[in-house]
């Protein structure tokens, strides 16, 4: 902690940054270090990693992370994409190699890029899509045990560190278009949930609910790219919203 200043820290994930928002809109861990500035009066230092719960070094390097940077709040979405959505990529690499999945990711990437913009583009996009995942099938990255005891272990971790608090962000569950073609989004969900806001209050961590943000919305599409996972500039205004009640509150028990 450093007086006069206040350091937040967040486990950010490719959805976190500007990549899919338009040009000049903030993204809501920006717009957070912003508002938080603003409120205290004091400067606000923002350090961001991009973190997935899946694989032996995902604590060590998560926690590293967040010794380096001593911050005051560490903001941890419990993400699940790795357990609840199964990729083309992750297919490939368990049938072909990871040669196969790298050259596979490099052009989907291209042509993510090329199909952005346009009715008719996004309509390719979607219909390319679909056509991968019928023939070369779909696998998650990880498992539910795996990523909840990645989880656990990481914010039993953190609860050692006295001078941080945490806020902890139930994460989105996606697309009404992901939920209908992987039907085991909420159970996957359900079952890491279950244990980890368990241990939530057990280490007394805030909890911003941001799946029930999402949820309470007329159409939860609005919210989504054309791959139902990445999201819109609405999105970041609802996390950001959401990130005031639990960041102030996180800044009311620091004081």
């Amino acid at each position: 902690m450093i007086p006069g200043m206040t350091r937040l820290f967040v486990a950010g994930h490719s959805d976190s940054g500007t990549a899919f928002l338009p040009e000049g809109v903030l993204p809501w861990p920006e717009r957070t270090r912003a508002w938080v500035a603003a409120g205290t009066g004091e400067p606000c230092e923002l350090s961001e990693v991009r973190f997935a719960a899946m694989g032996s070094r995902a604590v060590d390097y998560l926690v590293g992370a967040v010794e380096k940077a001593e911050p005051d709040i560490v903001i941890l979405p419990l993400t699940g994409f790795v357990i609840a959505v199964g990729t083309v990529a992750e297919s490939v690499r368990a049938r072909f190699g990871p040669r196969a999945a790298r050259l596979f990711l490099a052009s989907e990437a291209r042509f993510q890029g090329h199909t952005r913009e346009g009715r008719l583009r996004r309509s390719a996009n979607r219909a390319a899509r679909k056509v991968a995942r019928r023939v070369l099938g779909t696998r998650p990255l990880s498992t539910v045990e795996q990523t909840t005891a990645i989880f656990e272990e990481i914010m039993d971790r953190l609860a050692r560190r006295e001078s941080t608090q945490v806020v902890v962000v139930r994460d989105v569950r996606f697309s009404k278009e992901v939920q209908e073609r992987e039907p085991r989004v909420h159970e996957r969900f359900d079952r890491m949930e279950a244990r980890l806001l368990a241990v939530a209050a057990r280490h007394h961590f805030v909890v911003a609910d941001l799946e029930g943000a999402i949820s309470r919305a007329p159409d939860r599409d609005v919210f989504y790219q054309d791959d139902g996972v990445h999201t819109t500039a609405a999105f970041h205004d609802v996390y950001f919203q959401l990130m005031q009640d639990a960041v102030g509150q996180a800044l009311a028990t620091r004081a």
